[in-house]
């Protein structure tokens, strides 16, 4: 089976990629699929079906469920971009670092966009050797977070005691995790917020 190798030079553009609606419809529609029966219960006919285009339609685009889910990826990554943007240009406060983990919390937990279970499965089966996309995209968030905690600590802001690397890493599992959680239960919205300013709070206060 073939499968789309992603570098980082296949990190789509909307202006550019994404001119074709039918296909725009498509990824959302997987996105959906994704975000309620994870990857590896997600078929080609279930995309077609929630899209409702017909299999000629669906397979002018995508020729399997694995290049689909990268093209998924890539577009929520694209619209979750400007909270990266964000934080790059955030003033360095605890307060301002915990707004922008909760924001960034509830942009992965958008109703039919949360993809951490698809992902957690795509994962387990593919390596970053496979699809090299995969490292792409977890470097891009800890060279930015690495730079903020590391103007933080310069500046005094944050403890300047932190072992950044180990703390990016706990950061990322936990933020994933939570994440993962919340995906494979059903709970009311007050218990998610709950569970996400208690560990929005756990990782901004070991670092103050």
């Amino acid at each position: 089976m073939s499968i789309f190798i992603g570098g980082e030079n296949n990190i789509p553009k909307v202006s550019e990629n994404y001119r074709d609606k039918r296909k725009v419809i498509i990824i959302e529609s997987a996105t959906k699929v994704l975000s309620k029966k994870g990857f590896t219960k997600t078929t080609m006919k279930n995309v077609m079906e929630e899209a409702k285009i017909s299999r000629g339609s669906l397979y002018a685009h995508f020729n399997n469920i694995e290049e689909l889910f990268l093209e998924a990826l890539m577009y929520d990554d694209i619209l979750n971009e400007h909270s990266l943007i964000k934080l790059e240009n955030e003033e360095l406060s605890p307060e301002k670092f915990t707004n922008w983990i909760v924001n960034l919390f509830n942009l992965l937990d958008t109703p039919g966009r949360n993809l951490t279970r698809a992902k957690s499965e795509f994962f387990l089966l593919y390596s970053k050797n496979q699809v090299p996309y995969l490292e792409d995209r977890k470097e891009r968030l800890e060279e930015i977070l690495f730079s903020y905690i590391s103007e933080g600590t310069n500046n005094k802001v944050f403890r300047s005691d932190v072992d950044i690397n180990s703390y990016i890493d706990i950061f990322i599992t936990s933020i994933d995790g939570l994440m993962l959680s919340l995906s494979s239960r059903l709970e009311n919205k007050n218990k998610i917020t709950k569970k996400i300013n208690i560990l929005a709070d756990m990782l901004v206060n070991y670092i103050i």
